[in-house]
Order: C-alpha cells, then structure tokens, then sequence
C-alpha cells in the first residue's frame, strides 16, 4: 500500500512539474514563491511586483493569478500562500534540474526569486539560507555564491551550519567544504558541536565523527564545556555525558575549573559532584589551588573549604609551595603568611620540595649538579630529608644534625631560584 502511495505521489510530482514547464513566465514567477517558503499574500504580492517590472516579464496580474491557482494547486490558510499537495513542492527537483545542471526556468526566474527575497530583511535571509541548503545541488551557481555571502554573518553562519550538518549524509563536496569553513570559526562550531549532542540520535553517523574531530580542537572543547555546566538544567542527556567526556581531558578540566569555581553557587549538588570528581586529576586539582589562592582575599567560605581540602593532598601541598616559594609577588600578600609559611612547616612538604629540587637537578648539566650535592653535602639538614634524597641520588651522605626551619627554608627557596635561573 505505502509503496502504491509513493508511486503515485511521484506520478503527481513528475506531472505538475511538466504542467508548470508549459506555463507562462508570470505564473512560474507566482509558482516559484511557494516552492521555496508560506509567505504571506501581502510579501508574495509585492516581490512578486518588483520582479515582473525587473525581469521584464508580462503579467496578467498578481490578484487574477491567484485566483487562477486557488484551491487547485494553492492554498490560502492565515493570509499565507502554500501548495494544496505536498507533492507540488516536491516537484521542483524536477523542475529547475535536468539532465546534471540547473534549467533555463531555474536561471531565469527561480534563482533570481531567491536573491530578491533576501535582500528583504533578516527573517527572509535565514529563509533563503535554508532553501540552498536544502536544494544546494539543484541550484544554480549564483545561488551558490549567494549562500558564501549571506553566511559572512555569524548567525547566519550557525543556521547554516547546523542546516547541512542535518544532512550530512546527502551534502555535496561543496557544500560539505563550506561547512569545514563555517566551522573555522569557534563561535559557529560550539553550537554546532552542541546541536550534535541534543539531536545525535536524529542526525546522520557523519555528525558524530565530525563532532569527534572538532573537540580534539581544545579552545573548542573548553568552550563547549564551559556551556554545558553553565546552562546544565536544560541540556539534554547527550551534552551532559559530553561533559562527562570532555572533563577526563585534563587542559579542558583545568579550564573550566575556573568556570564552575567561580559559579558555585548556581550548580545544582548533582553537577558539583561530576565537578568536584574532576579534582581527583592531580593536574586539575593543582590549577584548581593555584586559582583559588590567586584571589584568596576574595574566597567566599565554600571556596576557602574547597582550597584547604586540596592543600591536605601531600603532593598538591608540595607543588603548591613549590610554585608560590618562586612565583609568590603574583599572589596576594596574605598567600605568604597564611598558606607558605603554614606548608613549609610541615615536614612533608620540606622533604617534597627536595626530592622535587634534586630530581630537577639530575636533568641539568653536571656542573650544577654537582654544585646542589656539594651544599646538600655541607649543609646541616634533618636526617629523614637525607633518607629520600640519598635514594635519589642513590649515594650514602654523613648524618647531620637538623637545622631550623627558618634556614631550611631559605635553602630550599635559594634552591628553587638558582634551578629557574639554569633551566632559564
């Protein structure tokens, strides 16, 4: 039955077709509005209007047209004119394409129906973006060309792209080749990436394979992340199981820390679970330290209790002093005596920058190196620090008695600045 049905819609289709060759040119410039959009009556009448008197084409009159077509071929339904049968809209491809290449009809009329309506306003450009889309391999050159121009503008450029990304499957080379171009662009590419998340089981196999290629983009990546915990209450369940990927990459992770942090409030306990799992990386967790303590004046309590959780993880706390014992004029004064002063008394810490410091050292030329083992062999430095670092260094080194804190810590920062000033 449904096959008898298609038959016989394609006899329809193939038959207006043929009846509209035979037309006169007024009543094809009539046809050719409904062919690509419902316009109103009052839009159709007046382009249509502007185009007999510019393609010079002799007219019986728009009003008696209309009735002519009335409830055979066309419909008026809220002052809008569109075919009785969707079979006559159908019936283009045969119209304006045959044997390989755009008809005579389709250079002459259809084509320059098309670049007259968007030169109308912004709501008839989205309408005539997606007509080529739609119809690219039908159309002619200059409607090509056309689509070039009208997506220059970047929403346009998004209806575009998300347009032929819906049917990747059937696109031409050309237009595939100005959708990788479209996409150059990241403020056209997220939503894209994001349109493929929502609608992946609806698009065709080529929309996942091309969202996979645009996120090895890490710029791209962060971005689309960054919207997805910002609006997580109204993505889909796709785009949250894309955040769950995305935020295994540690650079992405790293990234929208910053966001989610600085957000803590708007996220729902769920999401902060996802986030706060991200913080298990111990690259992530560092950036994320590192963040908090940049604007430690300015922390709010959750904050505060997220950067005291970090800083109990011995190697966070180690890297941390590490970073501020060099770098600490970049950081709020307060970072010094509330945060530095407190890690470096922590024996765990003391032994971590060391073996940090020796293990750096290895890696640089032997006249520095040996220069480190000459002081570490002269200093007096407590006896578990000489533990891990003989294990470094895989040599026995004499028992020393333990020096103050306040001598260990200048040795360690003397350390530091001298490994930046070699590696430098």
């Amino acid at each position: 039955m449904k096959d008898k049905i298609k038959e016989k819609s394609e006899d329809t289709t193939e038959a207006f077709a043929k009846e509209v060759e035979n037309m006169s040119d007024d009543r094809v410039l009539f046809l050719s509005f409904p062919f690509i959009h419902d316009f109103k009556v009052s839009f159709v009448k007046k382009v249509f209007n502007e185009l007999a008197e510019d393609l010079n084409i002799k007219t019986s009159g728009f009003d008696e047209i209309l009735e002519w077509f009335k409830e055979d071929k066309i419909d008026i339904r809220r002052k809008k004119i569109k075919f009785t049968h969707p079979s006559y809209l159908e019936s283009k491809r045969y119209l304006f394409f045959k044997r390989g290449k755009p008809t005579e009809t389709n250079k002459k009329i259809f084509s320059k129906v098309i670049e007259k309506i968007s030169e109308k306003g912004e709501h008839e450009k989205l309408i005539i973006i997606l007509e080529i889309v739609n119809n690219f391999d039908i159309l002619t050159s200059k409607s090509h060309e056309l689509l070039k121009n009208l997506v220059k503008d970047e929403k346009r450029g998004i209806l575009a792209a998300i347009s032929i990304v819906n049917r990747l499957d059937k696109c031409s080379d050309k237009l595939k080749k100005l959708l990788f171009r479209l996409l150059r662009n990241q403020k056209i590419a997220t939503p894209v990436v994001m349109f493929i998340s929502d609608m992946s089981k609806r698009l065709p196999h080529e929309a996942g394979s091309l969202q996979l290629e645009l996120l090895k983009r890490e710029k791209l990546a962060r971005n689309v992340a960054r919207l997805c915990i910002m609006n997580y209450e109204k993505v889909s369940d796709e785009s949250k199981q894309l955040l769950l990927r995305l935020l295994k990459e540690e650079n992405v992770a790293q990234f929208v820390s910053m966001c989610w942090i600085n957000n803590l409030d708007e996220l729902d306990d769920k999401l902060k679970d996802i986030l706060f799992s991200s913080l298990k990386n111990e690259k992530v967790a560092l950036f994320a330290a590192l963040y908090l303590l940049t604007k430690f004046n300015n922390l709010t309590k959750e904050e505060r209790l997220i950067l005291s959780r970090l800083l109990r993880r011995k190697k966070i706390m180690g890297k941390v002093a590490g970073i501020l014992l060099t770098n600490i004029e970049l950081f709020p004064k307060e970072v010094e005596v509330e945060i530095l002063d407190r890690l470096l008394g922590r024996s765990k810490v003391i032994t971590y920058l060391l073996v940090d410091l020796i293990t750096s050292f290895e890696k640089l030329p032997k006249k520095s190196k040996n220069a480190l083992i000459k002081q570490i062999e002269t200093e007096t430095l407590p006896n578990y620090m000489f533990l891990e670092i003989s294990k470094k260094l895989k040599r026995d080194l004499p028992k020393k008695i333990e020096l103050s804190p306040n001598k260990i810590k200048k040795q360690i920062k003397e350390g530091y600045k001298h490994l930046l000033k070699v590696q430098k």
